[in-house]
């Protein structure tokens, strides 16, 4: 495991250029990512990198981590519409190359014919959970439908009506052993415990972030300093 401590800008500058080396490097990468509001500025970046390296996604297939029950690309509250919208449609990905977990078993099925993703990209939320894995919860071996937090349909949805109650999201362990590399952003002030637990090693991590922590090939990237 390595701790990276970096700027908001230079992390998502760091983030990016990865992506762009495995696409480059790599003759059929496969990329798992992280649908998240939050991450927009990261896709820009992607986009730039994209254009200014003049490479292709054409070969390349993205993977999202999780999605709303009851959502397609049409409704404003897919998950894969924001990655969509902000990234796939602005690279030369191929359509049928961008998968998103539909239903349990089908994502389980596509999973099982997935040797490993060349880059993992992880983001831990406000709400203290990577991709609805809450940190403290029970460990979630494979895909699987996870009903939301209160918090997190407050900070996710606001005051809309009609929003989703339940997502599916891939398990914990099939993103340790099926990742070759994982980037674990941890971003802001309200993230500093959980930093500060890991640093020091007080044997203080949840049973998720002990086992994450076992990964061979795991950079965490933080803008929270000491």
């Amino acid at each position: 495991m390595k701790i990276v401590v970096e700027s908001y800008k230079k992390i998502l500058e760091i983030t990016a250029n990865q992506i762009i080396n495995i696409v480059k490097e790599q003759e059929n990468p496969y990329l798992l990512l992280t649908s998240e509001n939050s991450l927009i500025d990261l896709y820009q970046k992607i986009i730039q990198c994209y254009r200014n390296e003049i490479i292709s996604f054409i070969q390349s297939k993205i993977f999202i981590l999780s999605e709303y029950i009851n959502s397609d690309k049409n409704k404003i509250f897919a998950l894969n519409k924001i990655i969509d919208d902000n990234l796939i449609k602005k690279i030369d990905l191929k359509s049928e190359n961008f998968y998103y977990p539909k239903d349990v078993f089908s994502y389980n099925q596509i999973l099982n014919n997935i040797s490993f993703f060349d880059f993992t990209l992880l983001y831990l939320d406000s709400d203290l959970k990577i991709s609805f894995n809450h940190l403290e919860g029970k460990l979630i071996n494979r895909t699987k439908i996870v009903g939301l937090s209160d918090y997190s349909i407050k900070n996710r949805f606001k005051n809309e009506d009609n929003h989703p109650q339940l997502a599916i999201t891939m398990g914990i362990k099939d993103i340790f052993y099926k990742s070759k590399k994982i980037f674990l952003l941890i971003l802001g002030d309200d993230k500093k415990k959980i930093i500060n637990d890991i640093r020091n090693n007080n044997g203080k991590q949840s049973q998720f972030l002990k086992f994450l922590l076992m990964h061979h090939d795991l950079t965490i990237l933080t803008n929270v300093n000491n």
